[in-house]
């Protein structure tokens, strides 16, 4: 999904860590110590992902709802089984920018 718009580049393979997720922005459902992956990547150009209000915000559109499979080492319950980047009781997936990198 990430190359829809754009080719991507990235010097480490995704990660993965327990972490408290209290102030992450996660959704309300999710508490305490929960696997988070982390995946650091580069566009093949500036503004791919701009929406006219957001760096990201196409990025976050792209993502929204897209199907996962569930019960694979995930250490919550995900109601819907899908990337969720919108719903504050629900949310399981963050995107940020970092400057420089969008």
């Amino acid at each position: 999904m990430l190359e829809l718009r754009s080719i991507i580049t990235y010097e480490t393979s995704p990660t993965v860590e327990s972490v408290d997720v209290k102030n992450l922005n996660f959704g309300s459902a999710y508490k305490g110590k929960q696997k988070v992956w982390t995946f650091r990547f580069s566009t093949d150009r500036s503004g791919v992902y701009h929406d006219g209000y957001s760096e990201i915000g196409c990025l976050i559109d792209d993502l929204h709802e897209v199907p996962i499979i569930q019960n694979l080492t995930e250490s919550v319950n995900i109601l819907k089984p899908i990337f969720d980047l919108q719903n504050l009781e629900t949310k399981n997936t963050l995107v940020k920018a970092i400057k420089g990198t969008i």
